[in-house]
């Protein structure tokens, strides 16, 4: 059989002249199928249906502080993995924005930056490394230790009393640097597939003064 190469508009136009009607799936049809690594179990390739995604993107969008209007993902994950699928699913039901990474995981903050997404899936494995930069860039001998640990208290102590993450004077001096490495406009963290410790947890709420979602 002979491979043909066509431009995209050549396929367009194609697709224009040859007119077929939508076939529309039900809940029950087969939509993908997800390979697991086997953590738990053997290897193998699970069946997921039209209604299983519909439903996890359904439950994913549920109660998020967010403007669906104008949500903006960094997509670096990967579409192997079914938590990266369901996000990206999600953001496109609501019509926003998603921008892929070079590729490069040593790229990846310098992507984010160019980025700015308002909205950060993300891993342990990546915000463990965000929490060990900023404690060691922070928590040093001196006038500027002290004053980065006791922004860092005063933010935890109003959080944990109020569920407040922001603060107009420490947001400004110390943890403006840290918000502008996921380039300063993230609204939401979204965290799954492994576990992550409460304290990375609330250290980053009160760095990046977003909400962080735990899945």
């Amino acid at each position: 059989m002979a491979v043909k190469i066509q431009e995209l508009f050549e396929f367009e136009e194609y697709g224009k002249k040859h007119r077929r009607d939508i076939i529309k799936p039900s809940p029950n049809d087969l939509a993908t199928l997800c390979y697991t690594s086997g953590t738990t179990s053997i290897p193998k390739g699970v069946l997921l249906t039209h209604g299983n995604l519909a439903i996890a993107v359904k439950c994913n969008l549920y109660g998020y502080p967010i403007d669906h209007e104008r949500v903006t993902m960094l997509s670096y994950l990967p579409l192997a993995h079914i938590y990266e699928r369901v996000i990206q699913l999600a953001v496109i039901a609501i019509g926003g924005s998603i921008g892929f990474y070079t590729g490069d995981p040593l790229r990846l903050l310098e992507d984010t930056q160019v980025l700015k997404p308002n909205f950060f899936p993300a891993v342990p494995r990546v915000l463990n490394r965000i929490y060990q930069a900023a404690m060691v860039a922070g928590n040093v001998p001196g006038l500027k230790g002290a004053i980065f640990r006791r922004a860092v208290q005063t933010k935890l102590d109003n959080m944990h009393s109020t569920g407040v993450v922001t603060h107009p004077l420490w947001d400004r001096l110390v943890f403006k640097k840290i918000q502008t490495v996921l380039g300063g406009n993230v609204k939401v963290v979204t965290t799954g597939s492994a576990p992550i410790s409460a304290e990375v947890l609330d250290f980053l709420k009160i760095a990046l003064a977003c909400d962080i979602f735990e899945g």
